[in-house]
Formats: structure tokens, C-alpha cells, sequence
């Protein structure tokens, strides 16, 4: 009986030694193996975003970053299929009357009938958050969740990600019309052809270039030029002065100060001639 005992525990001991032996690199193997099969099969927004808040930290920048690809490309095949939930009965009705006409909804307290906060916490898992857009709330991808894990991902995603955020935190442009200064516009179109700049090789590069070739758009003419006689806006006027002065490397201020002295020459109006340096310059930057 003795022998038998003195057996067992050595067969216990060995399985415990192998258990302990198991590296972080085994650990992340396996958990990418079942993150691969999750993939696979039929999943949600929710799938990925709960495997994210588990393991990001047990995972290579490279390996965390595929599943940040991963609840993106989700989201983005999903919404639509939110945004049709969101519209089933009386649901925006509702929506809009005990939210008091609020610009988002990010929190069940924001609403007061029981099925609307299941509605509302079942979109924050899902990693949405509800925008009222021309009197109507839409799921819109909630990247400052994304932000919860930079400290994981590559370097790419990590300043996708702080891009994105701050579009979707604060849109550019709200029913036709700018909502963001001149100085931020800049900004962010600084930030995005840096973002193309430093990492040329990354999968985001087309998703920033559409982003960056938009906000030029606006920058240059959705967003500056106002009746009577499509003149510069003040605002505009002030925030382009602020721009010829910067010395940042940057190729699209060295295209805009060249812009400038011919919008400055046709006394700062949306002349034909203005419009057609306004197509050189946007056509010049969307083929590099």
C-alpha cells in the first residue's frame, strides 16, 4: 500500500512539474489557436471584445493587434445590422424622450424603461455607442474602447487608434456643416500624414488616406467659404494665417502655402480659378 502511495505522488508530482513548465509563449499559442477558432466560426462583436478584455495582456503586440483587426472588421460587417435593430418600433421614439435629446448615449442611466437599458448595455458590449445624428441615434464604433488596449498593440495600430478616436469622439463635420475648428481640421490632417509617413506598410494606410484626403476636403472648401459671394470665412481666414506660418515638414503645407497665394490673389473668394487649385492640390496628394 505504501508502494502504491509513493507511486501516485510521484506521477502527481511529475504532472504538476509539466503543468509548471508551460511557457507564456504556450500560453499565448493556445489562446491564439482559440482565438483563430472563434474566427472561424459564426461570432459577434461581443466574442471578440470578451476574448479581448481576458487575454490582451497575456499576447504579443502583433497578436493583439490581429485581434484588434479582428473586432473592427466585425464591427464594420455588423452595423448595419445595428443600425437596423436600433429602428425596430417605437425604439428611437423612446430613445429620444428619455435621453432629453442628448447628443449620445453611452450609459443605461441615461434612459428610464427596462428594455432600453438591456438595448443600451447590449450595445456597449458590443463596443458601440449611440449617436444622435439628424434627430435619430446610430450605433457608431466606440474607438475609445480601442484605447483600453494600445498599450498591447504595434505601433501602427496604436496611433490608428488615437486617430480614429478622435474622429469618432468628435466629428469633423455634423449635417453638412464643420464642427471642429480650423486648427483642429489641421491637426488632424498633420496627424494623419504622419500616420502614413511612419508606417507605409500598415493595413490601416487606406482607411487614414480616406480619412486624410476628407479632411482636406473639408479644410479646403466644404467647411470655409460662406455667402454673400463665397468669401473665406473669418474663422477660415484666421485658422489658413496660422497654417503659412507653421515650418513643420509637411507635404501638405507645402502644397496649401502655394494654394494660399492664389486664393489671397483672387481676394480670398471661390473663384474658378481658386477651385482649380483646390483640384491640382487634392488630386496631387491622393496620387502620392
Amino acid at each position: 500500500m505504501r508502494r502504491l502511495i509513493v507511486t501516485l505522488l510521484a506521477v502527481i508530482a511529475v504532472a504538476i512539474a509539466g503543468c509548471s513548465t508551460k511557457t507564456p509563449e504556450d500560453v499565448a499559442k493556445g489562446l491564439m489557436q482559440s482565438f483563430e477558432k472563434m474566427v472561424a466560426a459564426e461570432h459577434d462583436e461581443k466574442s471578440v471584445l470578451d476574448f479581448a478584455k481576458e487575454n490582451m495582456s497575456k499576447l504579443s503586440p502583433v497578436n493583439a493587434s490581429r485581434v484588434i483587426a479582428e473586432l473592427e472588421k466585425t464591427q464594420k460587417e455588423l452595423v448595419e445590422q445595428r443600425i437596423s435593430e436600433a429602428f425596430e418600433g417605437d425604439l428611437q421614439q423612446r430613445l429620444i424622450e428619455q435621453s432629453g435629446m442628448a447628443a449620445k448615449i453611452d450609459s443605461k442611466d441615461q434612459v428610464q424603461d427596462q428594455d432600453l437599458k438591456e438595448f443600451v448595455e447590449t450595445t456597449r458590449q458590443r463596443g458601440y455607442t449611440l449617436i444622435s445624428l439628424e434627430g435619430n441615434f446610430y450605433p457608431y464604433i466606440d474607438y475609445s474602447m480601442y484605447k483600453e488596449y494600445s498599450k498591447y498593440v504595434t505601433e501602427d495600430w496604436k496611433s490608428y487608434i488615437e486617430i480614429m478616436n478622435a474622429e469618432y469622439s468628435e466629428f469633423a463635420m455634423v449635417d453638412g456643416h464643420a464642427a471642429i475648428s480650423m486648427e483642429e481640421f489641421l491637426g488632424r490632417i498633420l496627424a494623419a500624414e504622419k500616420f502614413m509617413e511612419e508606417f507605409p506598410e500598415s493595413q490601416k494606410v487606406a482607411d487614414i488616406k480616406e480619412l486624410y484626403m476628407f479632411y482636406i476636403a473639408a479644410y479646403l472648401n466644404w467647411a470655409v467659404f460662406e455667402q454673400p459671394g463665397n468669401t473665406l470665412s473669418q474663422e477660415a481666414m484666421d485658422g489658413y494665417r496660422k497654417a503659412i506660418a507653421m515650418e513643420e515638414d509637411s507635404r501638405f503645407l507645402e502644397l496649401f502655402k502655394q494654394y494660399y497665394k492664389v486664393l489671397e490673389a483672387e481676394g480670398f473668394k471661390l473663384t474658378p480659378t481658386v477651385q482649380n487649385e483646390i483640384n491640382k492640390l487634392t488630386q496631387t496628394l491622393k496620387e502620392q
